[in-house]
Order: structure tokens, then C-alpha cells, then sequence
């Protein structure tokens, strides 16, 4: 009976891992912009922030009308501005979404990130 418990312990430890796993970028197998994007979005979601900006990077090379592209420019210039400590490349993202994205969900987010662009760590002060 333990052996039995043990080995469906392993099966489903097994099969749990295969479906919430994010495969590696791959540059030459065919995914769907759909596919692309939820890969980037579980690398993102999941703190694998290099392969987030590889997969947001794909889905822009692979589908460059997207309509992720503010997605796309907001989460890289979070990534590469509170994870990567890197302000200078984080503004450009940002403010490329500003320009560009007017009505995107993700401006107001991106004029305040390039506003504290050198407090990674700024979180605003709310009245009660």
C-alpha cells in the first residue's frame, strides 16, 4: 500500500511539474501569439524574469503588431527597473510606452515608474 501511495505521489508530482512548467525560448519552433504570450506571462508571473523579457521579446520579434505591445513595454521597463537595477534602460521602455500608448491601460503606471526611476523600492504613502 505505501509503495502504491509513493508511486502516485511521483506521478502526480511528475505531471503537476509538466503542466506549469515554462519551456526554454525556443527561436525555431512555431508557437501561436496566444502560446507566446502565456509563456511570457507565467515567466513573469513566476519571478523568471530572464525568460519573461526572452518570451516578451519573441512575441514582439514574432508578432510585431501585437496587441501587447504596451504590456510588453511596461513590463520590461518594470523588470529592468526594480529587478535588474538598471533605471537607464527601464526609461526607455517607459518611455516609449508614454509616447506611443496615450490610452494604454499601463501610462499613468509608467509616467509614475519614470517619475521615482531611481527608487526601485518607492511605494506612495495613502491617507487613511
Amino acid at each position: 500500500m505505501k509503495m502504491k501511495t509513493g508511486i502516485l505521489i511521483i506521478v502526480f508530482t511528475l505531471l503537476i511539474s509538466a503542466c506549469t512548467s515554462s519551456k526554454a525560448v525556443e527561436s525555431d519552433g512555431f508557437l501561436y501569439m496566444e502560446e507566446v504570450y502565456a509563456h511570457a506571462k507565467n515567466s513573469f508571473n513566476s519571478g523568471k524574469w530572464d525568460d519573461a523579457i526572452n518570451w516578451y521579446d519573441r512575441l514582439d520579434n514574432d508578432y510585431p503588431e501585437n496587441q501587447y505591445r504596451d504590456e510588453i513595454l511596461f513590463v520590461n521597463g518594470y523588470i529592468y527597473k526594480s529587478v535588474k537595477n538598471d533605471p537607464e534602460k527601464a526609461s526607455l521602455f517607459f518611455n516609449e510606452l508614454i509616447e506611443n500608448y496615450p490610452d494604454s491601460e499601463f501610462y499613468n503606471s509608467a509616467e509614475f515608474e519614470l517619475l521615482h526611476i531611481n527608487e526601485p523600492d518607492y511605494m506612495p504613502k495613502f491617507e487613511k
